[in-house]
């Protein structure tokens, strides 16, 4: 999925992604290849698309809780 615009500059461990919503972040992909298991420090960039796992309930709280 797209990244939602409240996440751009914030890295996965500054927005509490899993503890917040239940879904975690394996890849990033911002540019060709995408990136498994991405640093959870780094910052994400705008145009970024995350590929999350989780339950259909988390997924659910992710979409709610971040959509644009």
């Amino acid at each position: 999925m797209p990244l939602p615009p409240a996440l751009a500059g914030k890295s996965i461990a500054e927005c509490h992604i899993r503890r917040k919503t239940g879904c975690t972040v394996v890849a990033l992909h911002a540019d060709k290849d995408p990136e498994l298991m991405p640093d959870p420090h780094k910052p994400l960039p705008a145009d970024a698309r995350l590929i999350l796992i989780g339950t259909p309930e988390a997924e659910e709280r992710f979409l709610k809780l971040y959509k644009d």
